[in-house]
């Protein structure tokens, strides 16, 4: 029996595995037919698996695809998360979201305020990002321990957060 079928008959979805996220569909050919199969992301970035078979009238395989697909959400405002791990050495990751296409001006400044890298500075399509910083100057030198900020700016939005370099 069919979890679903479609009011005209052209597609039917069978053993549907929510824990498992398996959709088996069987669609009959219509050239205005779109298949539209609901997901939920449950993370920053979600895979898709697809598996696609065509059959003939007499059930033979005449084509077949398999494809995987990465989708990213997209926040509903800026986002700028603490640094990890914090304290760090020899590197660390900083996660930021865009909801739109921003200019990103993402910065790390020492403790007397002066520019010690700039990590990015460029037009990014909306989603969520990662920088790593190896705690390198913009002349690739270490720095010494002590207490960074980072900085970003990306449309309107600003934000600053510290973070603490250990050698």
């Amino acid at each position: 029996n069919p979890s679903y079928k479609s009011k005209d008959d052209y597609v039917s979805i069978m053993n549907h595995n929510k824990e498992n996220g398996v959709f088996q569909v069987i669609a009959q050919s219509n050239p205005d037919m779109k298949i539209v199969l609901p997901y939920e992301i449950k993370s920053k970035e979600t895979q898709i698996e697809l598996y696609m078979k065509v059959y003939d009238d007499k059930g033979q395989v005449i084509s077949q695809l398999a494809k995987q697909i990465s989708i990213n959400a997209i926040p509903d405002e800026y986002v700028l998360d603490q640094n990890y791990p914090n304290p760090f050495n020899p590197q660390t990751r900083i996660d930021y979201g865009l909801p739109e296409e921003s200019h990103v001006y993402l910065v790390i400044y020492d403790i007397m305020g002066r520019e010690v890298i700039t990590l990015v500075n460029d037009l990014q399509e909306p989603g969520y990002k990662t920088i790593i910083w190896n705690g390198t100057n913009s002349y690739g030198r270490y720095v010494g321990t002590g207490m960074y900020f980072y900085l970003i700016q990306a449309g309107n939005f600003l934000e600053t957060k510290k973070m603490i370099y250990l050698k």
